[in-house]
């Protein structure tokens, strides 16, 4: 079978003039999905750990020729002071060397996004979202549950409803999660998608069935089976025929590179832990290093030969999700050291 990892992708994802950096400003969150495998220990970033983001993007910005500042949490909106100080640092230091500021994407529950912040965000060119719902009102409330107790469609609801209502250059994902407890609901949700949005070109749809991916909320998550994951996908397709753009999957397209298997991605976590992955927070391999107070990165190079192991012969399940061991990967290859410098 012809390998679909083209030549420009993996050129891109070992580029040392691009830098992208996922930043945690928070862990913690005002929801408590039912299926979510966070824990929400680490709190907010210091001001100690911002200025070391500062003075790495200082230290770097003369070698790259794009940066790109991706959010994610916890709810990352929840510290929107510090999303909107280092967003506004990066277009500054990019601005002054010459160096292109890629649009950044925010992974956000939305409950905390109003128009004035919205219109901050797409300023500092921070302006690919990326929402989710559980189905309509009543589907959403019984998963995707603020850490009062309540429902939070309505707040979710409302934002892209306003979002819809500007006139600003934004991209927004809707991100739809399957149960085996919502499928009605969100043919019902889909209907009011094609309803709202299906005329506005910054929105699309993607259909995400829910995986059971750890966490304090583990043993209670209860998944689609696969028959029933490609019945009810097909039938939510249909729905949302009229959206610009849909997308469902339960693994990404064929010469998908993983941000994590690329050595010019890193994720800093709020407490200035570096990672490889947003979704294995509490895997040891996961740990590779520490953003220092300086701004310099202290690594552990023989974890990181494990995220970048994809590299050396295209493999594309790994590359496309380096965080498992593959079934069809040798012990060896596992240890096979890749000699790449991140960043």
């Amino acid at each position: 079978m012809e390998n679909s990892i083209s030549d420009g992708a993996l050129i891109e994802a070992i580029n040392p003039k691009s830098l992208s950096l996922i930043i945690l400003p928070t862990e913690k969150c005002n929801f408590r999905c039912t299926y979510c495998y966070e824990d929400f220990q680490v709190g907010r970033m210091s001001s100690d750990k911002i200025l070391a983001i500062k003075r790495l993007l200082q230290s770097r910005i003369g070698t790259l020729r794009q940066l790109k500042l991706g959010w994610f949490g916890g709810e990352p909106l929840a510290a929107s002071d510090i999303v909107l100080e280092l967003s506004e640092f990066a277009q500054n230091l990019c601005q002054e060397h010459g160096v292109k500021l890629l649009a950044g994407d925010i992974t956000t529950n939305g409950s905390l996004l109003d128009e004035a912040l919205l219109r901050k965000l797409v300023a500092l060119n921070q302006r690919i979202f990326q929402i989710s719902l559980d189905g309509w009102q009543a589907g959403h409330d019984n998963t995707r549950r603020h850490g009062s107790g309540g429902g939070t469609f309505d707040s979710v609801w409302s934002t892209l409803l306003m979002m819809r209502q500007t006139d600003l250059n934004f991209a927004t994902t809707i991100r739809i999660h399957l149960t085996d407890i919502n499928i009605e609901s969100v043919k019902q949700l889909a209907h009011a998608i094609v309803k709202e949005f299906s005329a506005d070109k910054r929105f699309d749809v993607f259909l995400k069935p829910i995986e059971n991916l750890g966490g304090p909320n583990a043993a209670h998550i209860s998944t689609l089976s696969k028959s029933d994951r490609m019945t009810a996908l097909a039938e939510i397709e249909r729905i949302l025929e009229p959206i610009q753009h849909i997308d469902a999957v339960s693994s990404h397209a064929n010469g998908y590179i993983c941000y994590a298997s690329k050595p010019n991605n890193l994720v800093i976590r709020a407490n200035g832990q570096i990672a490889k992955c947003t979704v294995a927070f509490d895997d040891p391999k996961n740990h590779i290093g520490t953003l220092q107070d300086d701004g310099t990165l202290s690594l552990n190079n023989q974890k990181l030969s494990y995220w970048f192991r994809g590299l050396a012969d295209r493999d594309e399940d790994i590359l496309s999700c380096p965080v498992y061991t593959h079934p069809h990967e040798k012990q060896e290859d596992q240890r096979k050291v890749i000699a790449l410098t991140p960043i």
